[in-house]
């Protein structure tokens, strides 16, 4: 087989005109809580080739609307972040936001533990350890 094959995306199509240009985006926070893994969200924007400015960091309470990256690049890495980062900091963040909530109301009276991560995919063991983390619990989480 000659060549490496290439599956086209509908996004080639949509964006050719604005091939060689960089445009703007803003990832905001569509409700309140607690942010959890805004550096892997960077890290994979960055892995698109985009410039990624942090507004907001891990264990930051947002509001909604308020900006969490803001993201420049081409408009077919844009769509890809749009697809990949807000489910890298969404989900985690709904964890983080639970797990503040419930240490919050436990008030030290009890020991919160974090558990039934045997099922969840690999990729996901490490973002709900952290988002537990972040909210202030401690996680007893095994393979």
């Amino acid at each position: 087989m000659k060549g490496a094959f290439r599956q086209e995306d509908i996004r080639d199509e949509v964006f050719r005109s604005l091939e060689g240009r960089d445009v703007d985006a803003t990832i905001e926070a569509d409700g309140a809580g607690v942010l959890a893994c805004v550096r892997e969200a960077v890290e994979r924007g960055r892995g698109l080739g985009l410039r990624v400015e942090v507004c907001r960091q891990d264990g930051d309470q947002v509001q909604p609307g308020d900006a969490v990256l803001r993201l420049r690049g081409p408009a077919r890495a844009i769509t890809i972040a749009e697809e990949t980062l807000i489910g890298v900091i969404a989900k985690p963040s709904g964890i983080a936001t639970a797990a503040r909530r419930l240490v919050e109301e436990a008030a030290g009276r009890i020991r919160i533990v974090g558990g039934a991560w045997k099922k969840a995919p690999p990729s996901v063991k490490p973002l709900a350890r952290r988002a537990v983390a972040v909210g202030g619990a401690t996680g007893r989480m095994a393979d």
